[in-house]
Protein backbone atom coordinates (compact mmCIF):
# COMPACT_ATOMS: atom_id res chain seq x y z
CA UNK A 1 0.00 0.00 0.00
CA UNK A 2 1.15 3.99 -0.82
CA UNK A 3 -0.83 5.51 1.00
CA UNK A 4 -0.41 9.71 1.78
CA UNK A 5 3.05 10.18 0.29
CA UNK A 6 3.99 13.18 -1.40
CA UNK A 7 5.62 11.37 -4.61
CA UNK A 8 4.45 7.46 -4.54
CA UNK A 9 7.18 7.11 -7.45
CA UNK A 10 10.10 9.22 -7.93
CA UNK A 11 12.60 8.37 -10.76
CA UNK A 12 14.41 10.73 -13.70
CA UNK A 13 15.25 7.67 -16.19
CA UNK A 14 13.04 6.92 -18.93
CA UNK A 15 13.49 2.82 -18.36
CA UNK A 16 11.38 0.97 -15.86
CA UNK A 17 13.22 -2.35 -14.26
CA UNK A 18 10.33 -2.67 -11.62
CA UNK A 19 6.89 -4.19 -11.74
CA UNK A 20 4.25 -3.07 -10.02
CA UNK A 21 0.40 -4.74 -10.00
CA UNK A 22 -2.27 -4.63 -7.32
CA UNK A 23 -1.24 -1.86 -4.90
CA UNK A 24 -3.19 0.11 -3.15
CA UNK A 25 -2.51 3.91 -4.15
CA UNK A 26 -4.01 6.40 -2.19
CA UNK A 27 -3.91 9.17 -4.76
CA UNK A 28 -5.47 6.80 -7.48
CA UNK A 29 -8.82 8.40 -8.68
CA UNK A 30 -10.27 5.65 -11.18
CA UNK A 31 -12.78 3.48 -10.69
CA UNK A 32 -14.21 0.18 -10.58
CA UNK A 33 -17.39 -0.14 -12.83
CA UNK A 34 -17.54 -4.11 -12.44
CA UNK A 35 -16.98 -3.76 -8.66
CA UNK A 36 -14.04 -6.52 -8.59
CA UNK A 37 -11.90 -4.29 -6.78
CA UNK A 38 -9.68 -3.40 -8.63
CA UNK A 39 -9.24 -0.27 -10.21
CA UNK A 40 -10.18 -0.38 -14.30
CA UNK A 41 -7.79 2.27 -15.70
CA UNK A 42 -3.84 1.79 -15.10
CA UNK A 43 -2.47 3.69 -12.28
CA UNK A 44 0.79 5.86 -13.38
CA UNK A 45 2.46 6.64 -9.77
CA UNK A 46 5.09 8.79 -11.34
CA UNK A 47 4.31 12.65 -11.73
CA UNK A 48 5.49 15.39 -13.32
CA UNK A 49 6.36 17.50 -10.02
CA UNK A 50 8.28 14.14 -8.58
CA UNK A 51 10.43 13.92 -11.61
CA UNK A 52 11.13 18.20 -11.36
CA UNK A 53 11.96 17.59 -7.89
CA UNK A 54 14.70 14.90 -8.60
CA UNK A 55 16.00 16.52 -11.39
CA UNK A 56 16.35 20.36 -9.50
CA UNK A 57 15.85 19.45 -5.67
CA UNK A 58 15.56 23.03 -4.34
CA UNK A 59 12.11 22.99 -6.10
CA UNK A 60 10.34 20.82 -3.37
CA UNK A 61 9.64 24.48 -2.22
CA UNK A 62 7.18 24.70 -4.88
CA UNK A 63 5.27 21.23 -3.42
CA UNK A 64 2.30 22.18 -2.34
CA UNK A 65 1.75 24.87 -4.96
CA UNK A 66 -1.07 25.83 -7.64
CA UNK A 67 2.00 25.73 -10.19
CA UNK A 68 2.58 21.72 -9.31
CA UNK A 69 -0.96 21.28 -9.17
CA UNK A 70 -1.41 22.31 -12.99
CA UNK A 71 1.87 20.89 -14.13
CA UNK A 72 0.57 17.41 -12.56
CA UNK A 73 -2.26 18.13 -14.73
CA UNK A 74 -0.45 18.60 -17.52
CA UNK A 75 1.11 15.71 -17.49
CA UNK A 76 -1.66 13.39 -16.54
CA UNK A 77 -3.05 14.61 -20.30
CA UNK A 78 -0.07 14.36 -22.04
CA UNK A 79 2.78 12.32 -20.83
CA UNK A 80 5.93 13.43 -21.78
CA UNK A 81 8.62 12.88 -18.88
CA UNK A 82 7.28 9.98 -16.72
CA UNK A 83 7.81 6.69 -17.98
CA UNK A 84 5.22 5.17 -20.22
CA UNK A 85 6.05 1.33 -18.75
CA UNK A 86 5.88 2.51 -14.99
CA UNK A 87 2.26 1.58 -14.04
CA UNK A 88 -0.08 -0.48 -11.92
CA UNK A 89 -2.20 -2.17 -14.49
CA UNK A 90 -4.47 -3.36 -11.43
CA UNK A 91 -4.59 -0.55 -8.70
CA UNK A 92 -6.57 -2.03 -5.81
CA UNK A 93 -9.22 0.17 -4.67
CA UNK A 94 -9.01 -0.28 -1.48
CA UNK A 95 -6.68 -0.57 1.14
CA UNK A 96 -6.59 -4.82 2.01
CA UNK A 97 -4.35 -3.79 5.44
Amino acid sequence: SFISNNFDISTTSKVNHNWYQSNYWSNYSGYDLDKDGVGDVPYHPVTLASYLVSTYPASIILLRSTFIDALNLVEKIAPVFTPTDLKDPSPLMKNEL
